[in-house]
């Protein structure tokens, strides 16, 4: 099947074992996609502010970001969606992690917003490489206290990130922060928690962004491999698990492909194209 339009999930999907590069056959498969008139989107955890340069020089024509808060026209640079996490909800959450929390992101406007005392632990403790190098550019806002900008109403707060923290703590966060009903959710590299604003995923970004372009969903296709990316294979016309994904997400993928180190998403489109020149024939 033709598809209109692909999502592509960033980490353990997408991009090279490096977290910052495509591979030669990956690049390949997606400009052999355009060329076929496919509309190409990235849908990730990351705020654009981390996203790999070399995917949005690649030429996307859309980004959804924050597992679905912000969803972006690459082409143009406008935005075409945002859900705010309020700023009551997110007061609700730090009151039950803050004095456990090694380090706590506030994704805010396409960024990283960062207390003093948590910018103040760069470079002592472990952090994901794509989020060490944005830090490293000294572009993070930084404030004194987190309760100054939740008075402020939380502006432009996508998401709050819980970042390598050891899986008991996790756990522990996820069962209290679930009792309070406020907050959607989920964990893509399995040593964090990402908290967004209710019935905010991927899989209800996706049917936003169809619904403003004229996107049959069925239309269209996905590729994820861990937890926040299970509502958007359940959106799509056809999910596509990585080879490397946990077995729950296998099940709930229509296709399982090869491993992201193994070019899977290649393998998928190269497949695609192939049966679509049968079909022309």
């Amino acid at each position: 099947m033709q598809f209109s339009m692909l999502f592509f999930d960033i980490d353990g999907t997408l991009i090279s074992p490096d977290h910052f590069t495509l591979s030669p056959r990956n690049r390949r498969a997606l400009e052999r996609a355009r060329e076929a008139g496919i509309r190409l989107c990235i849908a990730t955890g990351r705020c654009l502010g981390i996203c790999p340069e070399e995917l949005l020089d690649f030429g996307f024509d859309y980004a959804i970001t924050s597992n679905g808060a912000a969803i972006r026209d690459l082409k143009t640079g406008e935005r075409l969606h945002f859900t705010h996490l309020p700023a009551e909800d997110a007061r609700a959450a730090y009151r039950v992690m803050k004095d456990r929390a090694d380090f706590l992101e506030w994704f805010v406007d396409d960024g990283i917003l960062l207390t003093r005392a948590h910018h103040d632990r760069i470079g002592k403790r472990e952090l994901p490489p794509w989020h060490q190098r944005y830090f490293d550019r000294g572009n993070t806002p930084v404030v004194e206290r987190i309760e100054d900008f939740l008075d402020a109403g939380a502006p432009g707060l996508e998401k709050i990130n819980l970042v390598c923290c050891d899986p008991a703590l996790i756990a522990d966060f996820r069962a209290e922060l679930a009792r309070l009903h406020r907050f959607d959710l989920s964990s893509s590299l399995g040593r964090g928690l990402e908290l967004s604003a209710p019935g905010c995923t991927k899989g209800a970004a996706i049917r936003r962004l169809c619904a403003l372009t004229g996107v049959d969903p069925a239309a269209t296709a996905a590729f994820g491999d861990a937890e926040n990316d299970l509502e958007m294979l359940h959106t799509v016309g056809c999910g596509v698990a990585m080879g490397n994904a946990p077995d729950t997400v296998k099940a709930a993928a229509d296709r399982v492909t090869a491993r992201y180190d193994e070019d899977g998403v290649a393998v998928f489109i190269e497949e695609m194209l192939k049966e679509g020149a049968r079909a022309e024939r």
